[in-house]
């Protein structure tokens, strides 16, 4: 059996489910991505907007829906079946667990209910009397040095006392990049072959697995 990290962090999109973000997700079920949300999305990959306005205007989409399209829209996610085995299995051996994801609460809250972390960071879309109101609180932010992935993984280490030696940390796109970065133990699942082969290049130690149960293995 590998040694167990200290600390393990997790990615949410894409790593514990099988779709690559769940803001896109969401627009596409609700009807507002073509010639809206998505529009949105391409502005920030071209620079022209940051990552807070991204999520400002695309939060600003879904305002005057009732949040239960919302919420029955997110429940249609399917979540790796392997995430309870895996978190139980590093719990139970006192193992602190982040999940930290620039996508959204409402999906980390599900993931809540068949695996408990010690952290989560996800952004939040607000809600008031049933009607989502078009605002968002971001938590993890791409290109804001404060709020991205790296800089939450290398507050919680501090909090704990932890170094990196002791962090493992899980991703599967180049957002997560500076998260793994901040890891001893990198693993990286491979949804897209050209984010995996990006990650090879950049990380020479990298574990390349296919789902949280290859985790679970790993560490058994």
């Amino acid at each position: 059996m590998h040694e167990l990290p200290k600390l393990f962090c997790f990615d949410m999109d894409g790593t514990l489910t099988r779709i690559a973000s769940s803001w896109e997700y969401l627009s596409r079920k609700l009807g507002i991505w073509d010639d809206n949300a998505e529009h949105h999305l391409t502005a920030f990959i071209e620079g022209r907007i940051d990552y807070m306005e991204f999520c400002r205007l695309d939060a600003m989409v879904l305002k005057g829906l009732p949040s239960k399209s919302v919420y029955e829209a997110i429940a249609g996610i399917e979540i790796d079946s392997g995430v309870g085995a895996l978190v139980s299995h590093l719990r139970e051996r006192g193992v602190k667990l982040a999940l930290i994801s620039s996508g959204l609460s409402i999906l980390a809250d599900r993931v809540m209910q068949v695996a408990r972390f010690d952290y989560v960071f996800a952004n939040e879309l607000e809600v008031a009397d049933g009607m989502m109101t078009g605002g968002v609180k971001v938590n993890v932010s791409i290109d804001d040095p404060y709020m991205t992935k790296k800089a939450i993984v290398t507050r919680i280490a501090k909090t704990n006392g932890l170094s990196r030696s002791e962090i493992a940390a899980v991703g599967d796109n180049w957002g997560d990049h500076g998260m793994i970065e901040e890891a001893a133990t990198k693993f990286f699942v491979d949804r897209l072959q050209g984010e995996t082969d990006k990650a090879k290049s950049v990380f020479e130690d990298i574990v390349i697995v296919s789902n949280m149960e290859d985790i679970r293995r790993y560490y058994s």
